[in-house]
């Protein structure tokens, strides 16, 4: 995922925040705020965040993701990362 992202339409770091890789299942995939409370999680990976909470577009910040799935070979995979949205 970009770690800079921003909601003005170029086709550029554009939302939606998510994850694209093959795997098996897929367990979650959550979006944090700096307070850290969930403001997103899906187990639909094809679904990401698209920078609204409560249907509010949110203003310029930095956000925490954390992902974990199940690849063909049967291992769980994790993945943490932070992402910023600029307005």
């Amino acid at each position: 995922s970009p770690t800079v992202l921003t909601a003005d339409g170029d086709g550029r770091n554009d939302l939606p925040i998510h994850i694209s890789v093959e795997m098996k299942s897929y367990r979650y995939f959550t979006v944090f705020d700096r307070w850290v409370q969930p403001i997103f999680s899906t187990q639909d990976f094809s679904k990401g965040w698209d920078g609204r909470v409560n249907g509010i577009m949110q203003n310029t910040g930095s956000f925490v993701w954390m992902a974990e799935a199940v690849d063909f070979m049967g291992n769980i995979i994790q993945r943490k990362g932070s992402s910023t949205i600029i307005q």
